[in-house]
């Protein structure tokens, strides 16, 4: 069996590799945002009474599907557990902000957390993370509820396969998953058995939510921190330290760009304007790992 499911996966991994974006090792923050969103999963999946989802396909109800999935516990734990490392990233990078220009216009910088802008954003971002995160798992389920209606799997199938493999994961990875065990199911050359496919798909699966989680939490500390920067410059402008037209340069990842990103290297905008292409700043995209930098005026 372990030989092959190698095979199964070699492929994937090949095409994973030559595809997905290159991170730098998660730093302290980002695991906890990494863990809080796994964390949150399996909330969601323990708790989730497979026989409620059943009922709710019986009856054609993908609504009522949806609803009896605890997505409500996996949310509730991140609204308690994602703020505070969100906060942190956006403080220390407002601080170091602070520190450099400081250096730079040989004066007192300070951060001023008590800034409404400053104090909201974490709060904010949380929630918005948080639904986005909701809806998207959602509309992976809702997708592949009606991919298995078309195709008429059966409401106790669908059940499982929502329930052990469609939580949590974006509505190209479900597709995939399902079509993944589709095709070792209907392969009549092979001699899987249920319990090999189900294995097979469940590390495929992880996979899938490992790469996610990772490239979310990622994502959101490097939001965090570009936030936290720009804050700062905005209060020193506020507090007449540097000029309103002050201007801000992009700075592309040269390692890992992306036609958008090296297409807005070295770009500038003014502080409280707009980059080509209406971005306000880094990050441009989940994964970006581009910076910014301050033309003080």
């Amino acid at each position: 069996f372990m030989a092959k499911a190698r095979q199964v996966f070699t492929s994937m991994i090949s095409v994973s590799k030559a595809t997905a974006p290159k991170f730098p090792p998660l730093g302290i923050t980002d695991r906890k945002v990494k863990q809080a969103l796994l964390a949150a999963v399996d909330k969601i999946r323990e708790n989730t009474v497979r026989a409620e989802v059943v009922r709710a396909l019986e009856a054609n109800d993908v609504q009522a599907a949806i609803d009896a999935i605890r997505f409500d516990l996996g949310e509730a734990y991140l609204k308690s557990f994602l703020p505070s490392p969100l906060r942190d990233a956006y403080e220390l990078s407002g601080e170091t902000a602070a520190t450099k220009l400081g250096n730079a216009l040989k004066l007192d910088v300070s951060f001023d957390l008590t800034n409404p802008r400053a104090s909201q954003y974490a709060s904010q971002r949380s929630a918005e993370l948080i639904k986005e995160f909701g809806d998207s798992s959602k509309d992976a389920i809702r997708r592949l509820v009606g991919r298995a209606f078309d195709e008429g799997i059966t409401p106790q199938r669908l059940a499982r396969l929502i329930s052990d493999s469609g939580i949590g994961i974006t509505d190209r990875q479900a597709l995939a998953l399902e079509r993944l065990r589709s095709r070792l199911e209907d392969d009549p050359s092979n001699d899987y058995t249920q319990g090999d496919i189900d294995k097979i798909i469940g590390r495929q699966y992880d996979r899938y939510l490992d790469y996610r989680s990772n490239l979310i939490a990622r994502s959101e500390i490097l939001e965090a921190e570009a936030n936290g920067q720009r804050e700062l410059w905005h209060q020193a402008a506020e507090d007449g330290l540097i000029g309103i037209n002050s201007k801000r340069r992009w700075i592309g990842n040269q390692i890992s760009a992306c036609d958008v990103c090296a297409g807005l290297d070295g770009e500038e905008a003014t502080l409280f304007g707009f980059y080509p292409g209406g971005y306000s700043g880094p990050t441009a995209h989940p994964g970006c790992a581009c910076s910014e930098e301050i033309i003080p005026e």
